[in-house]
């Protein structure tokens, strides 16, 4: 039986996993996937993903590719892997593709999204799927310094401190940010319950063509602090001329953070439905 390739898109909770990648001796997303596909096809399978979630992040639309020798219909790939994956990870859709498509290198765009929750103290229900920030930032300030960000640009600066060496130019193509309203908070206090002393949530939105490592997290970081006065409007510009990380704010905390999707345009575009449950 030849060999076929096959795209899956994944929706996962992070903060059990120290990440995407296969590292010995920890529990990974990518290890959990390639263990079950394994158990699926009883063939030793290595995936390939559209880009590499840090420990604690999530992910709605993650994409993967794979080759497989098997007889499955591409849209039942999902509904067979589903049986042996574990249930922080979920498999939302599959097809068949084409040879030369890959998950990675494929990829036109990346969405993200990340939830910051202003509340003084820890609140257990949304520690899970958001940073904690207080007290509440100006989140005008931080619309205006989002759009420094927003073009081709060197983001040295944004990237993880003692990252590898390599290209740092990167085109970003939107950087949204606004205040959430009460439904669209992450988890079971979407409905309220904490009285007068309710949660709010700062809500970010970026896309590119690609990221750096930790670069998501740095921008949200560096807004956050804008939105608190602890730099002013003009530092975005200041970082991305300088390539100094030291111009750039702490970097957010992992569990914010979503790889909300994958856009792979009209070379490759989606032809099932989601059907992975």
């Amino acid at each position: 039986m030849s060999l076929r390739r096959f795209r899956v898109e994944l929706e996962y909770d992070g903060t059990d996993f120290s990440g995407w990648q296969v590292q010995p001796g920890v529990r990974t997303v990518q290890g959990e996937v390639e263990r079950a596909l394994g158990l699926l096809s009883h063939q030793e399978i290595r995936v390939h993903a559209a880009g590499r979630t840090d420990a604690g992040v999530h992910a709605l639309g993650q994409v993967i590719s794979l080759e497989m020798a098997c007889s499955i219909g591409g849209d039942q790939l999902a509904l067979g892997l589903n049986r042996y994956l574990p249930p922080d990870v979920r498999a939302t859709r599959s097809e068949e593709v084409a040879e030369g498509f890959h998950a990675r290198y494929s990829a036109e765009a990346k969405r993200y999204g990340y939830t910051a929750v202003i509340h003084r103290g820890a609140r257990p229900l949304l520690s899970r799927f958001a940073g904690a920030y207080w007290p509440g930032p100006d989140v005008d300030k931080m619309k205006l310094a989002a759009q420094a960000l927003v073009g081709e640009h060197e983001f040295a600066a944004f990237a993880a401190s003692g990252r590898q060496p390599g290209p740092t130019r990167r085109r970003v193509t939107e950087v949204r940010v606004w205040e959430a309203e009460a439904m669209e908070l992450p988890g079971p206090l979407a409905w309220g319950g904490a009285g007068d002393d309710e949660p709010r949530a700062v809500k970010f939105v970026v896309a590119g063509e690609g990221f750096l490592y930790k670069m998501v997290r740095n921008m949200v970081g560096t807004l956050m602090e804008v939105g608190l006065d602890k730099r002013d409007v003009e530092s975005i510009s200041k970082a991305l001329a300088t390539g100094d990380r030291e111009d750039c704010g702490k970097t957010a905390p992992a569990c914010g953070l979503v790889l909300v999707g994958v856009d792979y345009g009209d070379a490759y575009p989606w032809q099932d439905p989601r059907r992975g449950d």
